[in-house]
Parts: C-alpha cells; sequence; structure tokens
C-alpha cells in the first residue's frame, strides 16, 4: 500500500502565482516546508508544500523582467 513520503521524488507543477497557492495550501491542511525563493539569474521562483496526506510537491512560476 502507498505511504505518502517527503523522502521521495519532488514533483514541480508550473503557476503563474506562487503565493496565491500557498495560501490555498494553509486553507487546506496542507504545511509549507520551503518559503518562496526567487532566483532572479535565471528568472524563476520555487517553493515547496506538504499536501493534506503528506505528499511532498513544489511549485515554479517564472518570473517576469522589468
Amino acid at each position: 500500500m502507498y505511504k505518502p513520503t517527503k523522502d521521495g521524488i519532488i514533483i514541480y507543477f508550473k503557476t503563474q502565482n506562487i503565493d496565491r497557492h500557498l495560501i490555498r495550501v494553509l486553507q487546506n491542511g496542507g504545511k509549507i516546508l520551503y518559503l518562496k525563493k526567487i532566483n532572479e539569474k535565471y528568472g524563476f521562483a520555487v517553493a515547496e508544500f506538504e499536501d493534506s496526506e503528506g505528499n511532498r510537491i513544489a511549485l515554479h512560476e517564472t518570473i517576469q523582467s522589468d
């Protein structure tokens, strides 16, 4: 039987707004594992969370340059 874990593969989902999704994670019983970090050199941001079932999931957002 499958056991959720934070020790395995990380699945990244692309989003246009990490902050909005992290708020929804908290509202739905998840936990933020890695706050949003911006990599200005490469133009992206990432964050990780644990969903209400215990799975580790990451978010990826492309940062628009000015």
